[in-house]
């Protein structure tokens, strides 16, 4: 008798016990789908945005991008509209988002407003903006760096900047390295 009552009271608070982790399993289920809503939702005008820039629909791009930015909220559409702006030769635009993206923690930002600074010949910064491209081991950063010393006819540092992404397994660093030697040769000889 004894033991029949402790066997009730043991599986009733069984059955409490898998009630709480059943209503515990529904809930994280439940905030999972919800919250997997969010994200999918969160992604989708990001991902138009991308398509349509990539489709260079710069109009509705900016649309998704934006709305991606400001009613969803999300950090990625700052650097797809640094490069949107980029594309269309916005530079002023393009350099603002893409501080927002590195602000945002997007590194290859850095990359690329450094590319916006070479083409409006702003050397100093593009180079301030690639060395702390390197130094978060952003790919092609030190390629474009020696890119940017190749430019400015540093070529002693071109070359030290070519040799380590050609270790780093870059082609075009080898290449570049090859034109290098060339161009010193016509130059001494």
């Amino acid at each position: 008798m004894i033991f029949s009552l402790f066997m009730i009271k043991y599986e009733n608070k069984q059955r409490k016990i898998q009630g709480v982790f059943m209503k515990r399993k529904f809930f994280i289920l439940i905030t999972f789908t919800i919250f997997s809503f969010y994200l999918l939702a969160d992604m989708e005008n990001l991902k138009l945005g991308i398509k349509n820039l990539n489709e260079k629909k710069y109009e509705e791009s900016e649309n998704y991008l934006l709305k991606a930015l400001n009613e969803d909220e999300n950090k990625n559409a700052y650097f797809y509209l640094g490069l949107l702006y980029n594309n269309e030769k916005k530079y002023d635009l393009s350099e603002e988002y893409y501080k927002k993206a590195i602000d945002a923690g997007s590194k290859n930002a850095l990359n690329n407003l450094a590319m916006i600074y070479m083409d409006q010949k702003k050397y100093d910064l593009a180079e301030e903006c690639y060395k702390m491209a390197v130094v978060k081991n952003v790919k092609g950063s030190v390629y474009n760096l020696g890119n940017l010393y190749y430019i400015q006819e540093k070529y002693d540092l071109a070359k030290k900047y070519y040799t380590i992404a050609a270790q780093e397994g870059d082609a075009d660093a080898w290449e570049m390295l090859r034109i290098i030697d060339l161009d010193i040769q016509k130059v001494y000889y």
